[in-house]
């Protein structure tokens, strides 16, 4: 499987190691809102792009 590489906010870029679980936590516990996530010190601006991205990657993965 193909990694899902992610730029934070300070566009470092970082590996997210459970695709799928990210994919479950902002799709179904923070919905259709903008927001900012953390995952392991990375701060992430999480938008209609952000979640498009992560769509992409699981339907080709």
């Amino acid at each position: 499987m193909i990694n899902l590489i992610l730029s934070d906010r300070n566009g470092v870029d970082n590996e997210v190691k459970d695709p799928q679980r990210l994919s479950n936590h902002i799709f179904k516990v923070n919905g259709e809102d903008a927001f900012i996530h953390e995952e392991e010190g990375h701060y992430f601006l999480v938008n209609d792009v952000f979640r498009e991205k992560i769509r992409n990657f699981l339907s080709q993965n």
